[in-house]
């Protein structure tokens, strides 16, 4: 595809640094602007997400590391140099995020539930244009197939081989998250209950990903008979159920009756008037 967007001088700006820096400041701003419209504090939501997404990074490209602990082994420094801008585990960022995240909003006692229901949507679009990097840069490919819709890749697109017809993961991979970010949406304005739209993103999600592990090559790792993804996925998944099963139980009230009583709540206040953390968990 296009791995160098375009240069300035002897400066490369590559797809894949554009595609990541777009999805992370939409996603931001999107989070956001639909906790503003709610009554959160603006600045509260800026700063997880902020300090989310620099663990998210650092979480996605160790648990990459992990997975190719055989290649460090026999040569660190050169792998280490050749996957400093290329080379990441969604699923890591998404766990490194989600803890700090848990933690932050726990010290500060803003609601963990409420802002992860907002958090779920803008990851959803993140992932969605994050993957569009994946395509120009050539990583995460496809298997090989001799179908109509095989796309290949030039010299020098990552770890993508040269001149063969790939299965489009990276694009299903975006279409999907698309498609998810728009069910979030939607379900976001319906549910009665907190957590469920977290929950629904997790179901999605672990679903799609398990799926579209068996059409990828790149290997990344292993369990037993399943990705790393796959293994982590069947855990995404079974935890979306569990958290939708106590959010339907417990019927703990969604933040809008929260947040009309408490608007622009400080960092250090919000949300421990009526519904303390403790109730969310």
């Amino acid at each position: 595809m296009r791995p160098i967007l375009f240069s300035i001088g002897d400066v490369n700006i590559y797809s894949y640094g554009v595609a990541y820096a777009t999805a992370l400041v939409l996603g931001l701003l999107t989070a956001m602007r639909r906790a503003k419209k709610e009554g959160m504090n603006g600045d509260l939501i800026f700063n997880i997400g902020f300090y989310s997404i620099i663990c998210g990074v650092l979480g996605a490209k160790l648990l990459y590391l992990i997975t190719i602990a055989d290649r460090l082994t026999a040569d660190f420094w050169g792998t280490l140099k050749n996957s400093i801008t290329t080379g990441f585990v969604v699923y890591g960022g998404i766990l490194a995020a989600v803890l700090f995240a848990y933690f932050y909003i726990k010290k500060i006692k803003a609601g963990f539930l409420r802002c992860l229901d907002i958090a779920v949507i803008s990851i959803a679009l993140g992932q969605a244009i994050g993957r569009i990097g994946c395509l120009m840069a050539g990583c995460c490919h496809g298997i090989p197939t001799d179908a109509w819709y095989g796309i290949t890749f030039p010299e020098g697109a990552s770890e993508a081989p040269a001149g063969i017809p790939l299965v489009p993961v990276q694009i299903i991979s975006s279409a999907l998250n698309f498609i998810n970010f728009g069910i979030l949406i939607i379900a976001y304005n319906r549910f009665r209950y907190r957590s469920m739209t977290a929950a629904l993103y997790m179901i999605n999600y672990g679903v799609g990903r398990f799926i579209i592990e068996y059409f990828r090559a790149d290997f990344r790792g292993a369990v037993g008979p399943f990705s790393t993804s796959q293994f982590i996925s069947f855990f995404m998944v079974t935890g979306g159920v569990v958290l939708m099963i106590i959010a339907v139980k417990k019927r703990l009230p969604r933040p809008d009756s929260f947040l009309q009583s408490h608007k622009q709540p400080d960092i250090e206040s919000a949300g421990t008037e009526d519904n303390p953390e403790e109730a969310e968990e």
